[in-house]
């Protein structure tokens, strides 16, 4: 009861990105119907527990990190701008702009 706030976060984050995939779905379902019920403005997106308002923004980005796959330099640049954003001690929302912005850079150049 005496670390800041957010280091409940970062312990669930820690504990997350110690298991095997299919456990930790199972913990982020679990974090995420908690976190929901008790009206916190926080939920699990991929790895990472961000500042969420609405759930149409959890879909879509799960959906983007989903769909980004096998995609290396796609995927990297939207989990980079995913971190940046949920780092709830020093958020750097700039850099998480340029990295989402990279995202897109990144896409067109595989398309094209």
């Amino acid at each position: 009861m005496q670390c800041p706030w957010w280091a409940a976060y970062d312990l669930l984050e820690f504990i997350a990105s110690e298991l095997p995939q299919f456990e930790r779905q199972h913990l982020v379902d679990f974090c995420n119907s908690v976190l929901d019920q008790e009206k916190s403005a926080y939920r699990f997106v991929g790895a990472e527990i961000a500042s969420i308002t609405a759930e149409p923004e959890i879909a879509a980005i799960e959906t983007a990190l989903s769909d980004a796959g096998s995609l290396v330099g796609v995927r990297t640049h939207l989990e980079t701008a995913l971190q940046l954003f949920a780092d709830r001690k020093h958020p750097d929302y700039r850099n998480s702009i340029k990295e989402s912005v990279s995202t897109v850079e990144s896409l067109a150049r595989l398309i094209s």
